[in-house]
């Protein structure tokens, strides 16, 4: 295994779209996607002992083209979500009523890959395209994702995975990087000009080989003021949307990420004051003010190394 990520590694930097011309960024970013699928494939050779391919269990009709779906499914409070044999992931919504959430998603998203291309390759999933789907009940609208994206190597992995494979908390620094990557995804989206809305952990990707993260799922989200659609044990109590609401969730992930960790004082007065929603909370103040605690702590930033427990 050691040697297969040493090669996977090794071939990955070569071809990472931020390493190339930009000409042959989109070569490279085909090149990386699949390189990112064979790793996934070669680490379960390896778990397994042999190969498994499993026969398209589902297949879906756009237009007169199928659509063969692999047995994995992601199952969401509005939608489902298959990996195509295509290896892409496609979303849709288990009732037609909830058409617009998925609208509303790919409206934030291709409102976020706009106003901010770069930190949206750090911290957005890229939206291929958005379908139409038949169905008898009613008419689906989906939205289509490419499975690995070329800009996250390594496997991601759900920070409420995280908290499930370390009930009694993260290491601090750990839990630092990945709080800094969730505020400064919640910063790119707010500059964008919306609000996540329904901020779990369920919904943010962490990728510990490159310490990367990924905001996910926005089929709740809106602009400054809007009514909240979608409430969990994260939320604030506020029914209107805001750039505090968003920082509240985050913060309450953290201290549930950090579990029996303990921190400073100084980092509990930052927490404390982002949970505060009557405020007008920037994530990038947070971010700012997060970034120097650690600092008059821990001294220069140093990279945390974080692995996931074997199963």
């Amino acid at each position: 295994l050691a040697a297969l990520k040493k090669f996977y590694v090794e071939q990955i930097v070569l071809f990472h779209p931020d390493k190339v011309e930009e000409k042959d960024k989109k070569e490279a970013e085909n090149i990386s996607g699949r390189l990112n699928a064979l790793y996934e494939e070669a680490q379960e050779f390896l778990r397994l002992g042999k190969w498994e391919r499993p026969k398209p269990k589902v297949s879906i009709m756009i237009g007169k083209n199928p659509i063969y779906l692999k047995g994995t499914v992601y199952r969401g409070d509005f939608c489902n979500c298959f990996v195509t044999e295509g290896k892409e992931l496609i979303k849709i919504p288990r009732i037609a009523k909830d058409n617009p959430k998925v609208k509303k998603e790919a409206e934030v998203l291709n409102a976020v890959w706009k106003a901010a291309p770069q930190n949206a390759k750090q911290f957005f999933p890229e939206l291929r395209r958005t379908i139409k789907l038949e169905r008898k009940d009613g008419e689906r609208i989906c939205n289509i994702f490419p499975h690995f994206s070329a800009h996250h190597s390594g496997r991601g992995y759900t920070l409420e995975e995280v908290i499930k494979a370390y009930p009694k908390g993260v290491d601090l620094r750990n839990a630092a990087w990945m709080f800094n990557r969730l505020v400064l995804a919640l910063e790119t989206l707010h500059f964008s000009g919306y609000i996540h809305g329904y901020l779990t952990p369920s919904n943010f990707i962490i990728f510990p080989e490159t310490h990367y993260g990924m905001l996910i799922s926005f089929t709740s989200a809106g602009k400054q003021g809007d009514k909240a659609s979608t409430k969990s044990e994260y939320s604030s109590s506020d029914d209107i949307l805001s750039t505090s609401a968003d920082i509240y969730s985050a913060v309450k992930i953290m201290r549930k990420l950090l579990g029996q960790t303990p921190i400073t004082k100084r980092m509990e007065g930052i927490f404390k004051s982002c949970e505060l929603t009557w405020g007008n909370n920037s994530a990038q103040a947070v971010f700012d003010d997060f970034k120097d605690a650690l600092f008059r702590y821990f001294g220069p930033p140093t990279r945390a190394e974080f692995t996931m427990p074997n199963k």
